[in-house]
């Protein structure tokens, strides 16, 4: 909190109530308190991540393949480039040498395949699942005793 905010509400030092000459009235009659309370969710998994305040405290500890600029452009950070195929259903990600995996070996493919199968999981819970579902996922009926009835497809 701002420090103006702090001073107003502990109603000492310079403030719209303060008298800069003597102590508060209030603070003369007993300590003052404050009591503030905040939001802690559950920070163990990055991919249920659902409010910009996990991600704000995911990124201190975690880098993306790619970011997004001021300017709208998103560039290679991981990544050292990708590239499209012709028909721009495949793309090959090149990742950046020398970056480290959490538990200090060398960052490879393998990492970010059980990243990206870790989001599509249905059980993990993840929050970007349904932005997937539109250009990633193929709906499949995996249900073989629904086959040949009136089951919904």
């Amino acid at each position: 909190m701002a420090a103006p905010v702090a001073y107003g509400i502990g109603r000492q030092g310079p403030g719209p109530t303060a008298d800069l000459g003597r102590p508060c009235r209030h603070t003369q009659e007993r300590a003052a308190s404050c009591a503030l309370a905040c939001a802690c969710p559950a920070l163990d998994n990055p991919a249920t991540y659902s409010w910009i305040y996990d991600s704000n405290c995911g990124r201190q500890a975690n880098e993306y393949l790619s970011r997004t600029q001021p300017d709208g452009v998103t560039v290679p950070f991981l990544l050292e480039k990708w590239e499209p195929s012709d028909d721009l259903k495949m793309w090959t990600l090149t990742l950046r040498k020398g970056i480290k995996w959490s538990n200090g070996e060398g960052m490879v493919a393998d990492h970010v395949i059980w990243n990206i199968t870790r989001w599509l999981d249905p059980n993990v819970g993840s929050s970007v699942l349904g932005l997937f579902k539109g250009f990633i996922l193929k709906d499949v009926d995996n249900r073989p005793e629904e086959r040949g009835r009136h089951a919904p497809r």
